[in-house]
């Protein structure tokens, strides 16, 4: 999911990091992206933003492809 890899960088920068090479589905969010908590606020605030749902209703999705596969069961919902 491009889009989600895109916010995902976006979110990286803004905060001080650096853009990574690549983002892989089985990413954690603290280990391997360095996200925090506001980091993690931000991604819950523009992925409702960007596709419409709130994927993080039901609690954090644990990597990068539990959230894209929980924004594709909502959307279809």
């Amino acid at each position: 999911m491009e889009a989600l890899h895109a916010l995902i960088q976006q979110i990286r920068i803004a905060n001080g990091q650096s853009a990574l090479e690549a983002i892989h589905p089985d990413m954690r969010w603290r280990e391997d992206l360095g996200f925090d908590s506001f980091a993690l606020a931000e991604l819950a605030v523009y992925t409702e933003r960007d596709f419409g749902v709130d994927a993080f209703a039901d609690g954090v999705p644990a990597t990068v492809g539990n959230l894209a596969e929980r924004i594709r069961q909502l959307q279809q919902q």
